[in-house]
């Protein structure tokens, strides 16, 4: 599974062998997710030592719990700092229009913010979507990280610099662990947490 359209109830009343991938959804479900909020901490710390002094959030649904986690990275490294408002937190809702009016909206409010985490890819290419309409230039002006690392973010211009999920390795583990289930063998561990890394492209001042 992996989708938060059902309810625990809805989930423990299935009585079929499941795996939920990059969400928990219940405690009796065993779950496949990367570290999203080591992640998002990861983007939040390169876009300041990039010398962003002004970061906005773009996050995904609340109460979702990737979303939450991600969010919550970016918190750990801005709360404390001078120029942190929750104003800079917008919903993004993983989608990218949502994000492009998302964006616009807050730049009218903020046009001195420097730099944007963003929740998922989508909403990162909606965001220099907007960048681009309103003739703010990335990365100079304004710095852009996503996060999943989806074939998309190397086909837009600039390349999008974005916290790669190891996607391919969380299928291939989930797989292994439904089959496990299916065979009524026991599992080593519940819940997974994969590694994530950073991948600076065009949208951040990296340097090489």
């Amino acid at each position: 599974m992996a989708s938060n359209t059902l309810s625990v109830e809805e989930i423990e009343q299935l009585q079929i062998p499941m795996v939920s991938v990059d969400r928990i959804s219940s405690p009796a479900v065993p779950t496949v997710s990367s570290q999203n909020r080591k992640g998002a901490r990861l983007a939040v710390e390169a876009l300041l030592n990039q010398g962003c002094t002004k970061i906005a959030h773009f996050r995904g649904p609340k109460g979702l719990w990737i979303a939450d986690e991600r969010c919550q990275g970016y918190l750990d490294l801005v709360e404390e700092l001078p120029w942190f408002t929750t104003k800079l937190i917008v919903d993004g809702n993983f989608q990218l229009k949502g994000a492009v009016e998302a964006a616009n909206q807050l730049f009218d409010k903020y046009p001195d913010i420097d730099g944007v985490f963003a929740g998922n890819d989508l909403i990162a290419i909606g965001v220099l979507r907007a960048m681009q309409e309103r003739g703010i230039h990335v990365p100079d002006e304004v710095q852009i990280i996503g996060y999943d690392g989806i074939p998309l973010t190397e086909m837009v211009y600039p390349e999008l610099s974005t916290v790669l999920q190891p996607i391919y390795e969380m299928g291939e583990l989930a797989a292994q662990i439904l089959i496990n289930k299916i065979e009524q063998e026991p599992l080593v561990a519940t819940h997974h947490q994969l590694e994530v890394k950073l991948v600076q492209r065009g949208t951040t001042r990296h340097k090489h």
